[in-house]
């Protein structure tokens, strides 16, 4: 049956779901959901691309009014406005490689790790690391820890199952997890 132009431009384009990378996922559509995401992460990408282009203008002016001060301030601002075109970059990204977020949690770095981590999960921290997608990644393990990624001097561990996660900004994307021994 051949379709007709007005039924071609009135169809819905439809937001391609990859193929799911995380262990952990919330119950019920999760195709919906996970196309909820990336285009919220879309619309994020293009307002911190209109943030960006407003600092400059900012700059711009500032500089052609003779104002080092308040050039200086928007030069800041454009600093912060491209940090955070970055990582809504990095979060789209993510998403379409198949990364699921997670609810933040405390996680220490990945030196402050007890125990050994087993081959498996090392060989998905080197895939996830080979991709260049996350600025870091820790282990949440059941400690509570600072927001650098220290644990905090008086956590103990508790017996949890430790879950290796990638960090983009403070947002956290299931790798892999393990059952300590």
């Amino acid at each position: 049956m051949a379709t007709t132009a007005e039924e071609t431009q009135t169809a819905v384009v439809a937001t391609e779901v990859p193929v799911i990378r995380s262990l952990i996922a919330p119950a019920g559509a999760f195709g919906d959901y996970m196309a909820g995401l990336i285009r919220q992460a879309e619309t994020r990408c293009l307002t911190a691309d209109v943030g960006c282009e407003e600092a400059k203008r900012g700059i711009h002016s500032a500089e052609g009014a003779d104002e080092p001060r308040l050039a200086h301030t928007w030069k800041l601002r454009l600093a912060r406005r491209r940090r955070e075109a970055d990582r809504a970059l990095m979060f789209l990204t993510a998403l379409r490689d198949g990364y699921v977020p997670i609810p933040r949690l405390p996680a220490v770095r990945l030196e402050y790790v007890l125990g050994v981590i087993p081959p498996d999960v090392i060989d998905l921290l080197a895939e996830a690391k080979k991709e260049g997608i996350f600025e870091e990644f820790r282990v949440v393990d059941g400690r509570n820890a600072w927001d650098g990624g220290q644990p905090r001097s008086w956590s103990q561990r508790k017996t949890r199952d430790p879950i290796l996660v990638g960090m983009i900004g403070r947002e956290m994307f299931a790798i892999g997890w393990w059952r300590p021994e």
